[in-house]
C-alpha cells in the first residue's frame, strides 16, 4: 500500500507441454498489469524448459493471460500468470477500471515479429504485454515486452532452432492523468535493472521501496537468440528471466517497471 493506493497480485499455475492460463483479479480491483513465469524443473529433463509465448491483459479489465511451450525437448513444465489489481479507497472499482486505458497492435507475420503501441497523451503509461499467434511453420518465442519511447510499449519475439512465422499483439496500458492529479497520486517509472551472461540462465530483479508496484517489463538482447522464461511482479518487487536454448548464447537482460505513489 502507498497512501490510498493498494495493489494484490492473483495467480494461478497449470503444468504441460504446451500451456495456456490465465487468470482474474478479485472483486474490487481493477486490472493494471500482470506477468508469467514457466517454471525451470518439470519431469526429469534438464535442458528442456519453459519458454514464453505470451502475457498480456485481456479487455474485461480484470483477466491476464500467458502462454508457454516446451518447444523442441518434449517436457511438462508449470506455467503461472499473474495479474495485477488496483484498489483506491474511496474510489469505485467501475470509476476505477473506466480511467485504465487498454489498447492493442497486431504486426506480421514474421520470423522476427515486432510490434508497438502508443497510448494517447493524456494517459500516463503504467506498462503493457505481447502475445504471439501462429502463422505458419513452428512457433516463435517472446524475446522482449518493455517501454522503449515515451508513453509506448514494444514488443519482439523470433523463430529459434526451427523456422516459423507469428503474428505479434502488442499492448500498452495507461491511466488518465486528470484522474490521477485530482486524487494526488502519481507515476513513476522506475530505474532499469540488468545483468549479463555468457550462457545459462540470466536472473534479473529490482526492489521497490516508494511506491507499489503497477507493471512490469523486460528486455533480452543476444544476437543468438535467448528467450524469456519469466516475467514476475510483486506488490514491492520485480524480476525476470531468459535463458539460451538448444545452444549456447551469451546476452544481457533488463528489468524495469512502474509504481503508483500516493503524493
Amino acid at each position: 500500500r502507498s497512501g490510498r493506493v493498494k495493489v494484490r497480485v492473483f495467480y494461478r499455475n497449470i503444468q504441460g507441454q504446451n500451456n495456456n492460463v490465465s487468470v482474474s483479479v478479485g472483486a474490487g480491483y481493477s486490472l493494471v498489469g500482470g506477468g508469467a513465469a514457466a517454471s525451470r524443473y518439470g519431469e526429469g529433463r534438464g535442458y528442456a524448459n519453459g519458454l514464453l509465448m505470451g502475457s498480456a491483459p485481456l479487455f474485461d479489465g480484470k483477466t491476464w493471460r500467458a502462454r508457454s511451450k516446451d518447444h523442441g525437448y518434449a517436457d511438462r513444465r508449470f506455467l503461472t500468470v499473474y495479474a495485477i489489481g488496483l484498489k483506491i479507497d474511496g474510489v469505485s472499482e467501475s470509476e476505477l477500471t473506466n480511467n485504465i486505458l487498454i489498447l492493442d497492435s497486431r504486426n506480421g507475420p514474421s520470423n522476427r515479429p515486432y510490434g508497438a503501441r502508443k497510448l494517447p497523451a493524456d494517459y500516463a503509461l503504467i506498462g503493457g504485454g505481447a502475445y504471439l499467434e501462429q502463422s505458419s511453420g513452428a512457433r516463435n518465442l517472446l524475446i522482449s515486452s518493455t517501454c522503449t519511447a515515451y508513453n509506448e510499449w514494444s514488443a519482439k519475439g523470433k523463430d529459434h532452432m526451427y523456422p516459423g512465422s507469428d503474428y505479434m499483439y502488442t499492448y500498452v496500458i495507461g491511466i488518465k492523468r486528470s484522474f490521477l492529479n485530482s486524487l494526488n497520486i502519481e507515476v513513476i517509472q522506475l530505474p532499469d535493472s540488468s545483468t549479463a551472461t555468457n550462457g545459462g540462465y540470466a536472473d534479473v530483479s529490482r526492489n521497490i521501496s516508494d511506491g507499489v508496484v503497477v507493471g512490469i517489463g523486460l528486455n533480452s538482447q543476444s544476437f543468438g537468440g535467448r528467450p524469456l522464461t519469466q516475467i514476475i511482479p510483486g506488490c514491492n518487487r520485480i524480476s525476470g528471466q531468459s535463458k539460451d536454448h538448444g545452444y549456447a548464447a551469451g546476452g544481457a537482460l533488463k528489468v524495469h517497471g512502474f509504481a503508483l505513489r500516493g503524493r
